[in-house]
């Protein structure tokens, strides 16, 4: 249901944005996040009990989405882009404590669909004798959007358990900048570079920079 007010909440950004373009681009294609590059932390110290939630698989989400682009053009070298990724992927194991007859702890795979939204500003230029435009960006990104979920820890206390239920999500913001290539045939290619500075992993909050990839295809021009 998350997933779905976000969708509806882009739809509307790209039909008050065409109410007042003068020229429009909205693109489909594929993002890919590579695997994080760590600034390395301590993790987090003290009593941690026993959670349901037997590990983040991929609390950052690498691997390919769905990406949907609107652009605005601003002028002849600026354009104001809005975008979301739609991702599948992991969000955790759950285990229930029961062992498996070989001794391995039997785990549930929980997976959903959640977002990565974009806002970013590009400037775009091209030499006369060229047929490919070049781009860079700088921008910020909200990602893991719709990932929230139910964490129960039980912890010892004087020989009574107690569980703690909190709400939790791989949530996280990052800024970023982006290099590409437009090309003549309407195809786009983007490398971006982002930052996270408030990393939602429960033990280990190191921030990171992440890699991305992009190909897509202007598909609508107005």
């Amino acid at each position: 249901m998350y997933v779905t007010k976000q969708v509806l909440a882009f739809v509307l950004v790209l039909i008050c944005c065409e109410s007042f373009a003068q020229k429009s681009y909205l693109s489909f294609g594929v993002q890919t996040r590579v695997t994080p590059i760590y600034i390395l932390t301590e993790p987090t110290v003290g009593a941690l009990g026993f959670s349901n939630i037997a590990d983040d698989s991929n609390p950052n989400f690498t691997g390919p989405g769905l990406a949907i682009d609107y652009q605005y053009k601003l002028n002849d070298g600026w354009r104001l882009c809005f975008g979301t990724v739609v991702r599948y992927d992991i969000l955790y194991r759950e285990n229930f404590g029961i062992e498996r007859p070989d001794g391995s702890i039997y785990l549930k795979t929980q997976r959903s669909f959640f977002l990565d939204n974009y806002l970013d500003l590009k400037y775009f230029w091209k030499k006369e004798d060229r047929n490919t435009t070049k781009f860079v960006g700088l921008g910020l990104v909200m990602a893991g959007i719709g990932t929230g979920y139910n964490r129960t820890v039980i912890t010892e206390i004087n020989g009574v358990l107690i569980p703690t239920v909190t709400k939790e999500h791989f949530q996280f913001p990052a800024v970023f900048t982006s290099f590409g290539w437009k090309f003549k045939n309407n195809l786009n290619t983007e490398i971006k570079m982002g930052y996270c500075f408030s990393n939602p992993q429960r033990f280990f909050n190191n921030k990171f920079f992440f890699p991305e990839l992009k190909v897509s295809y202007d598909l609508v021009k107005w």
